[in-house]
């Protein structure tokens, strides 16, 4: 489960294909179920249509839910994750998706999102800076927002809130 779980997400639809059928020559007589959520994919799944995205005429068997699904597996494992791939091929709408969906679950009072483009600012405005002449540390986006939530958490616990989760999405090309 461990390596399907950690390397599906990552994966093309074709590379998918291959990556489970040498797990299955490795693991051989091994049925593992996957990990999943029926509430958090009821969810994502009624987000999705929120949004107006079109799914398969079977939501209980969709691609795009499952690739949501397992972003979210992802984040519970990592603090940080790629969504890469083509323009339009869905990765904004993957994230926005899953946002939605845990908002509307109870496990979290909302999700947080800022949005970024890295290369609509300079290294030091994304970053920070120390300034030349008097020395002073200027902070950039991500030190100010990575601030910023850490109050807002800290706000969040002492009023007894759930968890709400932060994202900082940095959404643009990469060279």
């Amino acid at each position: 489960r461990a390596l399907r779980d950690t390397n599906l997400a990552k994966l093309s639809k074709d590379d998918e294909y291959v990556f489970l059928t040498l797990i299955k020559a490795l693991f051989p007589g091994m049925v593992v179920e996957a990990k999943s959520s029926e509430t958090m994919k009821e969810a994502c799944t009624k987000a999705a249509l929120e949004m107006k995205l079109v799914l398969s005429d079977n939501n209980q068997d969709n691609k795009f839910i499952e690739k949501v699904l397992q972003f979210e597996e992802l984040l519970q494992v990592r603090h940080s994750v790629f969504v890469l791939g083509c323009t339009g091929c869905g990765k904004t709408k993957c994230w926005q998706c899953l946002a939605k969906g845990l908002s509307k679950l109870e496990v979290a009072d909302k999700c947080e999102t800022t949005i970024i483009n890295p290369k609509a600012v300079t290294s030091n405005e994304l970053y920070g800076f120390v300034h030349e002449t008097t020395k002073e540390w200027i902070d950039g986006l991500l030190s100010y927002y990575f601030r910023e939530y850490s109050k807002g958490s800290k706000r969040d616990i002492q009023a007894g809130k759930n968890r709400t989760s932060k994202w900082l999405v940095l959404d643009g090309i990469i060279d």
